[in-house]
């Protein structure tokens, strides 16, 4: 059958529960009442005691591909995201190689539209090395979900510690950043960095925006995240949106 109607489910919508039919035709919700009768034949599921949820969206997923398909794929982990009701993910680039390329952004594009079965974006990986080649992502800003940045330890060569490279990423970057903390670092290292950068630093901290005051926190706060203080402060992920993120199903570079 092409058409279902859920009779009597509790949908959860808009910070409300209420009572409703669905109407679903060809595997799409078609409506959403308080009474539906269907005029062509449909399957009719009693929804009495049960409730009809929203799609998921989980901002940060580890799927493997390419490079360790031997712990999972695009492919294997978009199908249980499906079956637990995540119907949209953005997937980091630690891979092998790390995406930290154009190229490899839209391979993963490519794997994601022919294997992915949900909704799909995708981080691009920065490096100290790779600054030019992030800020591409300006151009598709609505298609990649953000650059994740390494500020403290990381996997491969995704390490962003040179605190010059790291202003001109959160300044010039125009999609969403998600910056991530959580290495140890010496004292010695924190004050050196601080007056290295100390004029830098002043001159961001004046600048009358709440968005560049957000980033300056988080290049100030990031490097103290382990330490033993008097003044616990840990910053594992911070997200720094733009704007909100659209899920596309095709990429070009």
């Amino acid at each position: 059958m092409n058409t279902i109607i859920i009779k009597g489910i509790q949908v959860v919508n808009a910070g409300q529960i209420e009572t409703k039919d669905v109407l679903i035709k060809r595997g799409h919700f078609e409506r959403i009442d308080n009474h539906i009768d269907s005029k062509e034949r449909a399957v009719e599921i009693v929804g009495e005691g049960l409730h009809m949820l929203p799609g998921l969206i989980d901002d940060q997923v580890h799927f493997r591909e390419p490079g360790l398909t031997h712990k999972a794929s695009i492919y294997t982990e978009s199908k249980a995201a499906v079956a637990g009701g995540v119907t949209s993910f953005m997937e980091m680039p630690n891979v092998k190689p790390p995406t930290l390329t154009q190229e490899l952004l839209e391979q993963k594009y490519e794997i994601g539209k022919h294997q992915s079965l949900a909704n799909y974006s995708f981080f691009m990986g920065v490096s100290n090395d790779n600054i030019a080649e992030a800020l591409k992502v300006n151009q598709h800003k609505k298609d990649v979900c953000g650059l994740k940045i390494f500020m403290g330890s990381s996997t491969g060569n995704m390490l962003v510690d040179n605190i010059v490279t790291l202003e001109k990423y959160f300044r010039k970057a125009k999609s969403s950043l998600l910056p991530i903390a959580n290495k140890k670092m010496s004292y010695e290292r924190i004050l050196k960095n601080l007056r290295q950068n100390i004029f830098r630093i002043i001159m961001r901290v004046f600048i009358p925006s709440f968005v560049m005051w957000r980033r300056v926190m988080n290049l100030l706060l990031a490097p103290f995240n382990s330490l033993k203080s008097t003044i616990p402060v840990y910053i594992f992920y911070t997200l720094v949106p733009k704007k909100s993120c659209s899920f596309l199903p095709t990429y070009s570079p």
